[in-house]
Parts: structure tokens; sequence; C-alpha cells
């Protein structure tokens, strides 16, 4: 998926999660301005964050959209140690 494809909030979550130094005193990310227009920029940030939850330490992310919830739960990051979800977003359906 090229760079100029991501909406402006997502680079910003991505950056901090691979600019992140390890050490290991954690991540708050708000994802309230987050939205997602297509699958890959899930799956993108869902590996962003496996990759940032096996080098540092917790990661706390705030008013997650569902469907990233949903994608951490399939891949079953939802229950590991370090990775909090606080408030999640109940997004609406798309009509369709």
């Amino acid at each position: 998926m090229p760079e100029q494809n991501l909406h402006t909030p997502l680079q910003e979550i991505i950056e901090k999660l691979v600019s992140s130094t390890g050490s290991g005193t954690g991540l708050f990310l708000d994802l309230a301005e987050l939205d997602f227009e297509e699958g890959a920029a899930v799956a993108l940030l869902v590996d962003q964050i496996k990759q940032y939850l096996k080098r540092d330490g917790r990661l706390d992310l705030f008013q997650a959209p569902q469907v990233l919830a949903h994608n951490l739960y399939r891949v079953g990051l939802l229950t590991h140690p370090r990775l909090t979800l606080t408030q999640t977003r109940m997004d609406e359906a798309h009509a369709g």
C-alpha cells in the first residue's frame, strides 16, 4: 500500500509506533480521529501494533475504531498483557 494513500491520522499513529525508542515505558494513542477507508490500512496498523508489542512496553489505545478492535481480536492480540483498549468506538455500519 503506497504511503500517500494513508490518511494523516493513520500516518501519525504509525510513525509513533515505528519511532518508539524501546524504553519500555509504554505509549498512549488517541485514535478518536482515526477512520479506515480500506481493509489494507487496518491490516497495516495491526501489523505495526504487533511489531511494537514485540519490542516495547505497554500500548494503550483510546477510542479505537470497532474494525481495529475486531481485527486485533482475530489475530489474538486483545489478550496481550501489554495492550489495553479503552472506550472502543462502536462504529455505524456502512450502507451498501
